[in-house]
Formats: C-alpha cells, sequence, structure tokens
C-alpha cells in the first residue's frame, strides 16, 4: 500500500546569544524586534520505523487505540484509589506559580548504607559524636576549658573573651585538652 509522503513543519527556535548580544549593546526592549532573533527550521517528520509500511489511516487508528487504552487504565488506577480528575476549567483557573498543599519530599536521610544493621551503626556513631561535641560545648560554657575534649575532626565553638595574662597554650598536649599558661609582655 503506498504511503503518503510525511508532512514538513516550520519550527522556529529562538537565537538567546544574539538576544543577551543586542541588549548589550544598548538596545532598549521595544526596540528589539524577537522575529529578528528566530532561527526558522524545516522539520521532516517520519513515521516511525516499525510503522514505516503502514498509511497514514492505519498509523492514526493505532495511535487512537494506545490513546483510549491509556485513557482507560488510568480511569481504573483513580477509580481504586478514589480520585476524581480535575477536569480542564479547575486546571485553567490554577495559578501556575502556587506551592503544593502536599509536598511529595520526604526528609533527607541521615546517611546512606548498604544494610539496616549498617544504618544502625552509623546512627549510634553519629548520636555518640552529637552527644561528646554537646558536653565538650558546655564545658567550654562553664568556663572549664582544659576538661572539654571535642570529637575528632569537629569544629570546636569559639573560645570565651581571654584576660590579658591568660592564655590557652596553642601547643596543647596529644589528647586534645588546652591548658592555661601565665603570659604577661616582655617589659622594657
Amino acid at each position: 500500500m503506498p504511503t503518503s509522503a510525511p508532512p514538513n513543519r516550520l519550527c522556529f527556535w529562538p537565537e538567546r546569544q544574539a538576544q543577551r548580544k543586542a541588549a548589550r549593546r544598548g538596545t532598549t526592549a521595544c526596540e528589539i524586534d524577537r522575529g529578528a532573533f528566530m532561527q526558522h527550521y524545516d522539520v521532516k517528520l517520519e513515521p516511525l520505523p516499525c510503522w514505516k509500511d503502514l498509511s497514514t489511516a492505519t498509523r492514526r487508528k493505532r495511535v487512537t487505540e494506545m490513546v483510549v487504552e491509556i485513557e482507560a487504565e488510568a480511569a481504573v488506577q483513580r477509580a481504586e484509589i478514589g480520585i476524581e480528575p480535575l477536569g480542564m476549567e479547575a486546571i485553567r483557573h490554577q495559578d501556575p506559580f502556587s506551592r503544593s498543599v502536599h509536598d511529595k519530599r520526604s526528609p533527607k536521610p541521615l546517611c546512606h548504607a548498604a544494610s539496616k544493621a549498617m544504618w544502625d551503626r552509623m546512627k549510634l556513631a553519629y548520636s555518640a559524636i552529637v552527644e561528646m561535641f554537646r558536653e565538650a560545648s558546655l564545658m567550654v560554657k562553664l568556663g572549664r576549658v582544659t576538661e572539654a575534649i571535642f570529637p575528632k575532626h569537629c569544629f570546636p565553638p569559639s573560645l570565651p573573651f581571654v584576660r590579658i595574662g591568660d592564655v590557652i597554650d596553642p601547643l596543647a598536649d596529644a589528647g586534645g585538652a588546652a591548658r592555661w599558661v601565665s603570659w604577661a609582655p616582655a617589659s622594657s
């Protein structure tokens, strides 16, 4: 059976770069002809390779059958869930910039793990680090800086104001505990 030639469509693609360059040159928006920045493309529409030998009427009939089948499946799914479609008028009256009342996002996970046991271990370790950090921060707030031991690789809070004469030794022992040393300016 002879197949009819596929239709050609004239499509337009915006040339954004040329539009930006014109705007940078100082051309105002009302002076810019939007049509001058549109590239014209002649798009030749072809049928699917598996339907290439079919007539146009047969292809249209098959597409129509597929659409009817998809709509029927969707109707069955909506009936099972109990959801009614909004309809064209309700969709038209919606504000396209409003946010959904029901957010589909779930909270971010604590971590990604290969198993539940590994996830539990990670949660326990994280809780221990948080608890240790909070205890050390409390010690610093109470002024007991020498007793504060922060977990490895944590950023301790800034230390309280220190009077001249009392300085924390920057070369603290390997355990990470800071110690107070006396310091006085050199007298001349």
